[in-house]
């Protein structure tokens, strides 16, 4: 039982840690999304944005 208990909570803490680092990827792209809209000019920004959605 404790083996079962210990694979679960290992399961559970590398799915933890997955969904904290896409979270933290889609916040930077977010970030840098922003910075480039500041940077370009907005058509090129939108035309940017539909090709790599």
């Amino acid at each position: 039982m404790s083996e079962f208990v210990r694979t679960r909570l290992f399961f559970i803490l590398v799915m933890l840690s997955l969904s904290i680092a896409q979270g933290l990827v889609v916040h930077a792209s977010q970030q840098a999304t922003n910075k480039l809209n500041k940077i370009l000019p907005s058509p090129v920004s939108v035309d940017m944005l539909q090709h790599y959605p």
